[in-house]
């Protein structure tokens, strides 16, 4: 009998170690299936958070008040009721403008919610920049001088690149360099880093100012000074430009703004409000004439992040929303 209770209670131990050791190897096996069940759950959902922003975002673009004009205090540009942590279920979807676009020290939703203060919520309007694919010589070469920093120089070698990339001047590498411009217009912007001249440093300080979205006149109402100035318009006509925009509150987005709503009466309308001289009424009439300005914005940027309060996923949908032909121009997610 003792023999026995031995070799049961032996088997038993045998059958409690097998038993263990199963239950490890299975849970091994299945975890790793259930954290990946799990995570496909959230991201799905953060997906799906991130597409209702950029619904909301294309819904903004069409709640404009008025089709003359776009300018700051639009629904779709810094519009906080609108973009700012939107929650949808138990989940959360904000607007941000694209990574390129942000402000000095702001970032991107980067968990559940997390944000820097100095983040802009809303859509950045393709028209304030400088298309590439079609911008005149001399304003290129004043951009990447006075933005990228560059010498003289260097700036117009690298405005000649741009336009030997977009086949509209030749002229040959330097001896024994393999370049070979591509001589059509630049599809994303990304493919700048692929001119002779271009680096990376200097690509990172002027991408927010650069688009290949739009038709190339500038949005005189929402450009910024960079802009502005490689058009050809002087610093002291560029801050009468902005002092006359931001109105009485000297705060550009907010509801006292003042805007330009017909090109040909800029000039008129801002002597109206800031005394300007006959040179600066000479430089916006030179800019004009060259069909350089509009007040109109047709193509929207921006960065739906889609994320839930209960996990760190995040779905970042960027793009570029073309309102006048009603399609997406751009789409990627993250």
């Amino acid at each position: 009998m003792r023999g026995s209770r031995g070799s049961i209670l032996i088997v038993t131990l045998w059958c409690a170690f097998f038993l263990a050791a199963l239950s490890v190897a299975v849970s091994l096996h299945v975890k790793p299936r259930l954290d990946l069940a799990g995570r496909l759950i959230y991201n799905t959902k953060t997906y799906y958070l991130a597409v209702a922003g950029v619904e909301r975002a294309i819904l903004e673009t069409k709640l404009d008040k008025t089709d003359l004009y776009d300018e700051l205090n639009d629904s779709w540009s810094r519009n906080n009721e609108a973009f700012r942590e939107v929650e949808l279920g138990d989940g959360v979807f904000s607007i941000v403008p694209p990574r390129g676009d942000m402000p000095a020290g702001g970032t991107a939703p980067a968990d559940g919610g997390e944000k820097v203060d100095a983040l802009k919520y809303g859509l950045v309007d393709e028209e304030r920049k400088i298309n590439i694919n079609t911008a005149r010589h001399d304003t290129l070469q004043r951009f990447f001088e006075d933005t990228g920093g560059l010498s003289p120089d260097s700036a117009d070698d690298l405005a000649d690149a741009v336009l030997d990339w977009r086949g509209e001047e030749v002229h040959d590498p330097p001896e024994g360099y393999e370049y070979c411009p591509k001589k059509d217009d630049f599809e994303v912007l990304e493919e700048l880093l692929l001119v002779l001249g271009m680096s990376g440093e200097l690509f990172g300080k002027v991408r927010g100012h650069l688009t290949v979205y739009g038709e190339g006149r500038v949005n005189v109402n929402t450009a910024d000074g960079e802009v502005l100035g490689a058009l050809g318009l002087s610093e002291e006509l560029i801050v009468k430009i902005k002092r006359f925009r931001a109105g009485e509150d000297a705060e550009e987005g907010t509801a006292d703004d003042n805007f330009f709503d017909d090109i040909g009466r800029m000039a008129w309308k801002l002597n109206e409000h800031i005394r300007i001289s006959n040179r600066e009424i000479a430089e916006l009439s030179k800019a004009s004439g060259l069909g350089l300005f509009t007040v109109r914005s047709d193509n929207f940027s921006g960065s739906s992040c889609g994320y839930t309060r209960t996990a760190r996923e995040v779905t970042r949908i960027t793009f570029v929303y073309d309102r006048a032909n009603g399609v997406l121009r751009y789409w990627n997610e993250k």
